[in-house]
């Protein structure tokens, strides 16, 4: 059994058609920009996207919003109601937001029984990041933006994530939903804020030249920079079409305020990061000894090109603190991750770990 699988692939031949729903934090990178495509060689051959958006909202408020007042920020090629139902999709992508994760798992969907044209689609809940945003929920200027803070602490109860920012702990709860809300689906994660985390933590460290923090890639409270933009796109195309970092196209939009050094920091954080999360984006790094390779020396987070104790170890850590990564296969096992912790979990894990590399 195959531990994990890549994004449905293309419908036949030709481009990896994608929808996204979202808000600003969408936009940027697929209406304002078609990022994946600026940074893609040959993009017309591999990648198309299609989108509907609302700024400021998430994903249960954009269809709301859209059904009952017919308002958008934009769409194409028509309006989601006339779009998904017609138009076939390898990749549904959705940006959950402000409500709680069960109230956007909910909209999720209802969304993917829309694309009635796309069944054999992947899902994908794009994680975005934390935001300066003060004790009262508001978005503040002022505030601290604490990024990794913010990033691992656990997401709040239902009734408190109105005004919520989330973390990381909020897509995995939107992750493990959508994929029990849609058994038999393949549900992927695009890590956008696990690689700005990464990033946070590297700056910090001072390896990464011109930051020395996550405060670097923002240019307000919440909206990233062109250092932002151009790192989430390679995390996008990473994820969405397989394009490994280190061949993304530094375009002159982003290359403005991007140095050479730079460039070589974020492509390297972005790897990484990609190649820890295989089994969230469905992506086997070139690297990696096989989906069980998933820890080096000491526990460390990622691949190192053998299968040790350490994998296990790591696997059987996830597993018990019901970490979104642990979640890899469904009832057989199957290579349908179900959204549960079960036994054909751990099963898949030693059998791909027994088979080797």
């Amino acid at each position: 059994m195959a531990l994990g699988c890549a994004a449905g692939g293309a419908l036949a031949s030709g481009p990896t058609r994608c929808y996204f729903v979202g808000n600003s934090l969408t936009i940027a990178q697929v209406m304002d920009v078609n990022s994946i495509a600026l940074i893609t060689p040959n993009a017309g051959d591999v990648y198309s996207r299609a989108y509907h958006t609302l700024g400021g909202i998430g994903v249960a408020q954009i269809r709301t919003q859209w059904l009952t007042n017919g308002l958008a920020s934009g769409y194409s090629p028509a309006p989601f109601p006339q779009a998904l139902p017609t138009q076939p999709y390898d990749a549904l992508v959705f940006q959950p937001f402000f409500d709680s994760a069960s109230t956007e798992v909910g909209a999720i969907t209802a969304f993917v029984t829309d694309a009635a044209a796309s069944p054999g689609a992947t899902i994908y809940i794009y994680a975005t990041w934390p935001a300066r945003q003060a004790a009262d929920g508001s978005l503040s200027p002022a505030a601290p933006l604490h990024f990794a803070a913010r990033w691992a602490a656990p997401a709040p109860a239902p009734a408190q994530q109105v005004r919520y920012i989330p973390g990381r702990a909020h897509f995995d709860q939107a992750l493990l939903a959508t994929r029990r809300s849609n058994p038999g689906r393949m549900v992927r994660m695009i890590p956008a804020g696990h690689v700005l985390a990464e990033l946070d933590a590297r700056a910090r460290a001072g390896l990464v030249p011109g930051l020395t923090g996550a405060e670097g890639c923002f240019f307000d409270v919440i909206h990233l920079n062109l250092v932002g933009q151009f790192t989430v796109a390679m995390t996008m195309a990473g994820t969405l079409i397989a394009l490994p970092p280190s061949q993304a196209i530094l375009h002159p939009w982003y290359a403005q305020s991007i140095s050479p050094a730079l460039d070589a920091a974020l492509r390297s954080a972005t790897t990484g990061v990609l190649a820890a999360n295989a089994a969230l984006t469905g992506r086997l790094s070139a690297g990696a000894c096989g989906w069980a390779d998933i820890s080096g020396p000491g526990q460390s987070d990622g691949p190192d090109g053998e299968l040790t104790a350490d994998d296990l170890i790591v696997m059987v850590n996830r597993f018990t603190a019901g970490e979104a990564r642990a979640d890899i296969a469904g009832p057989g096992p199957s290579a349908i991750p179900d959204g549960e912790f079960t036994a054909d979990d751990l099963l898949a894990f030693i059998t791909a770990f027994t088979t080797g590399c």
